[in-house]
């Protein structure tokens, strides 16, 4: 399910990936993706870590180029479009704080 938080500037679209999406190899088919108006992820058994999704071609879906995490959420095509994603995997939330500091723009961040 997709929880979509409305902040007074920006707006900031979680997702919130199943616990059955280990290694992402389920994103292709999750209904959250549909809500969002994105052409999902073409994803495999090989997509299992943020450098490979990072360089995965189907982050042109995204307009989003990077070669880490940090990259990812600061990239410039991603933050234009005031739209960060946060991919919550198998129940491990990412750290907030953290893509808040790489992303000064997103000061409002819980």
């Amino acid at each position: 399910m997709a929880n979509v938080l409305n902040t007074t500037s920006r707006h900031v679209e979680r997702l919130f990936l199943p616990p059955t999406a280990r290694g992402l190899t389920d994103i292709h088919h999750w209904p959250g993706l549909k809500h969002l108006g994105l052409r999902p992820l073409e994803t495999g058994p090989g997509i299992a870590d943020w450098q490979a999704i990072a360089e995965h071609p189907g982050l042109e879906s995204f307009n989003l180029r990077a070669s880490n995490f940090e990259d990812l959420m600061a990239c410039q095509a991603g933050m234009e479009r005031c739209r960060v994603l946060y991919l919550l995997i198998d129940g491990d939330d990412i750290d907030l704080h953290r893509v808040a500091r790489c992303s000064r723009r997103y000061t409002t961040l819980p």
